[in-house]
């Protein structure tokens, strides 16, 4: 097993588990349970834990995947930065679902009021992973991109003119 396959394994958690946490909040707070709301908000911080090893293997995975034949290296790149931006929201979004557990756990009406900050923030985590994933997965499955994104992002880009051309 390789950094890549590490890589392919643990970019699931941060996607699955922030859309099963927002499915959890808002049916929490649809029904009005704390203890629901409570559980949705451990289940929001596990997922931004999780996302730690998808981000942190996601380096060495890229110095693996980058020397394969056919790869684009833009795409990679464009997969790395909003991994990222998706990463630093996830983990601030774990930090107000730990706060807002913190503040809210002794006043059940309080932490109804102060779960719709982690929503929020799980909305835009979610798009956030969404986005992140739907790039990585562009780096090695043309049968996902647009018509006419298999064709090389630039004449002579590392790897990409390998790519099958679509007419």
């Amino acid at each position: 097993m390789n950094s890549a396959h590490i890589h392919l394994l643990t970019n699931h958690i941060p996607i699955i588990g922030a859309i099963f946490s927002l499915l959890l909040l808002i049916v929490a707070m649809l029904i009005k349970d704390p203890k629901v709301i409570a559980i949705s908000l451990v289940f929001i911080v596990l997922t931004a834990i999780g996302s730690i090893p998808a981000y942190l293997s996601g380096e060495k995975a890229e110095d693996i995947v980058e020397k394969v034949a056919g790869i684009s290296e833009e795409r990679i790149e464009a997969h790395e930065e909003a991994a990222e931006m998706a990463f630093i929201v996830m983990l601030a979004t774990g930090g107000i679902a730990l706060i807002t557990l913190a503040v809210g756990r002794t006043t059940p009406r309080r932490l109804r009021k102060l779960a719709w900050a982690p929503l929020l923030a799980l909305i835009i985590s979610a798009v956030l992973m969404g986005r992140a994933a739907n790039l990585g997965g562009m780096i090695h499955h043309p049968e996902i991109r647009d018509k006419g994104s298999t064709q090389p992002l630039q004449k002579g880009s590392s790897r990409g003119e390998h790519e099958e051309k679509s007419d």
